[in-house]
């Protein structure tokens, strides 16, 4: 286990081993996420997004799984049918 001290600013050294392993570089920004269940903070090199990494993130809207998701479904489209026909008349 590595230990670090914080500063009266609020910051923190990452050991040199630590940084190599995870390869971070000056500039690098990270997300720190807190577990109170635990007591644990981590952290986590934040990635820059590329085209690739979004590939197939927009997806079209799943299938009604149930009777109630699919009643629900069939209620909207009632009501968009029957809003688009009032305005039509309008």
């Amino acid at each position: 286990m590595t230990v670090a001290t914080i500063t009266s600013k609020g910051q923190v050294t990452i050991p040199v081993d630590i940084r190599r392993a995870c390869g971070l570089e000056p500039g690098v920004k990270v997300d720190f996420v807190y577990q109170p269940d635990h007591r644990q903070i981590i952290m986590m090199p934040r990635r820059k997004l590329t085209l690739q990494d979004l590939a197939g993130s927009i997806t079209t809207k799943p299938e009604p799984e149930d009777a109630f998701d699919r009643a629900l479904v069939e209620d909207d489209e009632r009501i968009r049918t029957s809003y688009n026909e009032w305005m039509a008349i309008r």
